[in-house]
């Protein structure tokens, strides 16, 4: 495979573009056909790069989607149309070929420019850019998305992708194309995952619309969780030693932060002051990220408990839901429509996993995956065991503080949330947050939180498996466990969602009677 503007780390797919390019370099006798089901997974990627594939080569893709409703004469007539273009076409002509273009490589040269990032989510977003500027890079986050977002993604992106994908192409875009910044002097980062998961293909999503939109002379770079980004980037590199340490004590201290305010918000008599503290806490670090000094988040953690705490609450019962989901839709509040906002003003307190558990499963994930012979053993296994003591001793050492708060929930150790999961599926399963949904669920329902959220993209297959698909399972084990799976996109209905999260409240607060 060569030229390609994807992520080839599917096998199937693989076999998908290379057939793409056997059919592009043959005369015009040979044609391509492709065979899609409506929502399947990595397609909305395949087909567009599929038809650039053809398109390069001057050739046209059809495209056969089969579902249940397929007509078998629609089918019939786009080959007819097919064979009936071929005919007419001049056998004699040379195809037009066309190279390809895609965005350039971030290089040495290319580490004064400002990077561009789309806003993740309230409280952790905050934090990009200092971790970016320890790095010595200048990152400034885009602002939070909007429908303008979302417009621009439908435009610049193939609009079966999943929601996620449609909003942070579409942020970059709107930003671009807004002429904010000199194009000469900007690069555009993402986040990647670097795992089975349409999000590791967001970067090329990016690049792609980028390049329909004309901007093809902007570098992208990806920062992967564990080191994983697939992409070609010389010029960009992070001394992780160096900066591990604060960048993980500031991802456990917004935990921190988060858990606080979430319990706080729905209980405070002064409206916003929450907020506003949890705001004011962030901020606060962000000196201390920038410098790299770690032991102050241990004092600012201090003084946040103790605003927390000082905060005048309204006495009384309060029902709590549980949230997991996808990263995105669950800690960024436009991508699930202000769920969150709507369930606080009902009375009910919201309990979003702590993010860190995201970011560290990769401890877990090694080691099964060298039990299940996917992978082999490395000498870097041994770095990983030492990182993963050092990790639970920081854990441990904020806890200590976190205690101090006045309802105190604790962190659930990421050894025993796969030993709450491995009844429910198979370790293995780590495309997308994997195996930790349904670990979650579990620690839910042993914590008595017996009613949860699963917010998810619509049309995500690993959803389909680790959330949608264990439902059964999750409620024979938990037959007290009530669960809503709600799914988002560019049209989602507000009113869809929030009827039938209404019945979930309805019914939460006469389970607490």
């Amino acid at each position: 495979l060569s030229d390609l503007q994807i992520i080839s780390q599917w096998s199937y797919t693989n076999r998908i573009y290379n057939a793409a390019q056997w059919v592009a370099n043959q005369n015009n006798y040979v044609q391509l056909v492709m065979l899609n089901s409506f929502g399947c997974g990595p397609d909305s990627i395949v087909i567009d790069e599929v038809t650039e594939i053809l398109k390069a080569k001057g050739k046209a893709m059809t495209l056969i989607r089969v579902d249940e409703i397929s007509s078998t004469g629609s089918v019939r007539l786009r080959l007819r149309s097919m064979i009936e273009s071929v005919q007419m076409l001049d056998m004699r002509r040379k195809l037009q070929e066309k190279n390809r273009i895609n965005t350039p490589e971030f290089k040495n040269e290319d580490k004064k420019r400002k990077i561009i990032a789309p806003y993740f989510g309230e409280l952790y977003g905050d934090l990009m850019p200092a971790l970016f500027h320890l790095a010595g890079y200048d990152l400034v986050n885009l602002p939070k998305p909007n429908k303008e977002s979302v417009n621009y993604g439908l435009k610049y992106a193939h609009n079966e992708i999943c929601f996620p994908a449609t909003v942070v192409v579409g942020d970059v875009i709107k930003a671009l194309d807004s002429d904010k910044y000199d194009r000469a002097n900007i690069a555009v980062a993402i986040t990647q995952t670097g795992g089975q998961c349409r999000a590791s293909s967001y970067l090329s999503l990016i690049k792609k619309g980028m390049l329909s939109a004309g901007f093809d002379d902007i570098p992208v770079i990806a920062l992967g969780t564990f080191g994983k980004s697939i992409n070609p980037q010389s010029g960009f590199t992070i001394e992780w030693k160096k900066i591990l340490k604060v960048i993980f004590l500031a991802v456990l201290y917004a935990d921190s932060i988060a858990k606080m305010h979430y319990w706080t918000r729905v209980r405070e008599q002064n409206k916003g002051e929450s907020e506003k503290i949890a705001n004011e806490c962030i901020k606060a670090i962000i000196p201390y990220v920038e410098k790299n000094e770690p032991e102050k988040i241990f004092t600012e953690l201090e003084n946040a408990v103790s605003q927390f705490n000082k905060i005048e609450i309204n006495q009384g019962n309060y029902p709590s839901i549980g949230m997991v989901g996808e990263i995105y839709v669950k800690y960024n509040a436009f991508g699930h429509q202000f769920i969150i906002d709507w369930l606080v003003k009902q009375g009910v307190e919201v309990i979003v996993p702590p993010l860190i558990d995201f970011l560290i499963q990769e401890f877990v994930n090694i080691e099964v995956n060298k039990k299940s012979k996917l992978s082999k053993a490395s000498i870097s296994d041994i770095m990983v065991y030492f990182l993963e003591k050092k990790a639970n001793r920081y854990i441990k050492k904020i806890e200590k503080i976190n205690a101090k708060f006045r309802y105190f929930r604790p962190f659930h150790n990421i050894r025993d949330l796969a030993d709450k999961a491995s009844p429910i599926l198979n370790l293995a399963a780590q495309f997308g947050e994997g195996w930790l949904i349904p670990a979650e669920i579990a620690a839910f329902a042993e914590d008595g939180v017996n009613h949860v959220v699963s917010v998810q993209p619509f049309g995500c297959i690993a959803n389909h498996i680790v959330s949608k698909g264990v439902e059964k399972r999750i409620k024979g084990l938990f037959p007290d466990m009530s669960l809503l799976f709600l799914d988002f996109d560019a049209d989602t209905s507000e009113v869809n969602i929030l009827n039938r999260l209404h019945f979930m409240v309805e019914n939460i607060f006469s389970y607490n009677k």
